[in-house]
């Protein structure tokens, strides 16, 4: 298991698979596996896992843009959403956050 972490969790499967809901958290199989990460990125993201299981966030971390990319989406309100699509650059600001256009939690219903 700690074999696969390492090999699978990074920013954007943080972004994608951990959640509130999960059965299981990154920071769960964490805490359970003791994974060595590969590099100082990867253990940003274990550190930032870990921290957002726990409650004990502030903030995300310089190191992590993706996750700063995302945060900074989800905090345009719903009904503006629509706008960000239509605007010039859209498509590098949806890269940078790794979403599409496509992607639900973003689209938005006219």
């Amino acid at each position: 298991m700690a074999d696969a972490a390492v090999r699978l969790y990074d920013e954007l499967a943080l972004a994608t698979y951990d959640s509130p809901g999960a059965a299981m958290r990154f920071a769960d199989v964490l805490a359970l596996t003791h994974p060595a990460p590969r590099g100082p990125a990867q253990a940003a993201v274990f550190r930032h896992a870990i921290a957002r299981r726990r409650g004990l966030m502030d903030g995300i971390p310089e190191s992590l843009p993706l996750l700063r990319a995302r945060r900074a989406l989800y905090w345009i309100p719903a009904d503006r959403r629509a706008l960000l699509l239509e605007r010039s650059g859209a498509a590098e600001v949806l890269a940078e956050a790794a979403m599409s256009k496509a992607q639900g939690r973003l689209h938005v219903r006219r």
